[in-house]
């Protein structure tokens, strides 16, 4: 759905307005997905890897960001700080063509990668990195229950631990052999402490 849109000059680009309801009758199916607080399976679960890759394509082609929101918990498929959720009808994801030049985005997945590929017109040499500061790390905690269907002395983990961090991402963007540094989000990502059953 994403692959071959083209923004023309100052047009703007909605993941959710170019995607669409995640629907079984189109296509989406059932995949985890946060839910507050919670990991559940979810429709369309998944989507957000999508929306994340073309996120980070993004700050890498220094196009102007609109509309972008992190997690509530860590990602595995991206940095922290370079992930884009989304949830129809709530979160978007949304930037801007700030460029002279239409702009056209290929996406494609293959061999479990995600690869989004901005195509742009270059009219200088810049070059954009990033980078993400940890201002704080929320270590989770173990919160033991006891359940007494099992045997003494045994134990299982209900819910793992999932560590939160505050972090902010800059972009590092050289042009003409000059650098600057610009803050591209603030992200704060929630911990989950961990709970283990033991039996009595």
């Amino acid at each position: 759905l994403v692959n071959g849109t083209i923004l023309n000059p100052g047009d703007e680009f909605s993941y959710n307005k170019v995607v669409g309801p995640r629907t079984y009758e189109r296509g989406f199916k059932d995949a985890l997905i946060y839910q507050q607080g919670e990991i559940v399976d979810g429709i369309g679960g998944g989507i957000c890897q999508v929306s994340s890759t073309l996120y980070m394509a993004v700050l890498r082609a220094d196009l102007e960001v609109v509309e972008r929101h992190n997690h509530s918990f860590t990602v595995s498929y991206t940095p922290l700080g370079e992930d884009a959720t989304v949830d129809y009808g709530n979160l978007d994801f949304r930037f801007a063509n700030n460029t002279a030049y239409p702009i056209k985005i290929l996406a494609e997945q293959t061999d479990g990668q995600m690869i989004m590929t901005i195509i742009g017109t270059k009219t200088s040499d810049k070059t954009v990195t990033t980078r993400t500061e940890v201002l704080e790390t929320y270590k989770p905690e173990t919160v033991t229950k006891t359940d007494s269907s099992m045997e003494a002395g045994d134990s299982r983990v209900e819910t793992s631990g999932i560590t939160g961090y505050s972090t902010k991402t800059y972009k590092q963007i050289t042009e003409n052999g000059k650098t600057t540094e610009v803050l591209a989000n603030s992200s704060t990502y929630s911990k989950r402490d961990e709970a283990v059953y033991v039996g009595e």
